[in-house]
């Protein structure tokens, strides 16, 4: 055979055979699924749910003692309502935001309120003030990571999305 009937060189004559070699370029679609971010979303909830679990835990141990068991019920009652009322800004928050950029701002903050009681016990600051601070940015943030990942599950899961929201319940309930 002759060298150019060996080698195809695009051209307008050729256009069937760079398809075919750009068919075979090509791997197969994944259907949007972004294996990355799916790992990056199942660290990032596990790590904000277990410490909102510990800080839920260590919280009536801390605050308790400090304003008595009649404010402390206070307390538990203020925090959800805000963590309620801030729903519709967390999905603002999901629709303005990246999803990496949302999920490690939920992070850093989980992060920093797992250290909030122990700092304000050390400090000598535990009141009915820092603590209903506490509780609110704590159901808030809670709220944050839940609401959110919905709408992030539809841009990194592709078509996968039911097989994610599937196992985000069962890590929850693992939780």
């Amino acid at each position: 055979p002759r060298l150019e009937n060996i080698f195809l060189w695009p051209s307008e004559g050729h256009a069937a055979s760079v398809e075919i070699l750009g068919a075979l370029g090509k791997k197969a679609s994944d259907g949007g699924f972004n294996k990355k971010a799916v790992i990056g979303l199942f660290l990032g909830r596990t790590l904000s749910i277990g410490s909102f679990v510990l800080t839920a835990i260590a919280y009536p141990g801390v605050a308790a003692p400090a304003v008595g068991w009649a404010v402390f019920g206070t307390l538990m009652a203020l925090g959800p309502l805000a963590a309620i009322a801030t729903g519709p800004l967390n999905g603002a928050m999901a629709d303005k935001l990246s999803a990496r950029t949302a999920m490690t701002i939920n992070m850093a903050l989980r992060a920093v309120l797992a250290l909030a009681l122990p700092a304000f016990a050390y400090f000598g600051v535990l009141n009915f003030w820092t603590l209903l601070i506490a509780s609110i940015a704590n159901g808030w943030a809670l709220s944050a990571t839940m609401t959110t990942e919905t709408a992030y599950v539809r841009r990194i899961a592709g078509k996968h999305q039911n097989a994610v929201q599937a196992l985000i319940s069962v890590n929850f309930v693992a939780l």
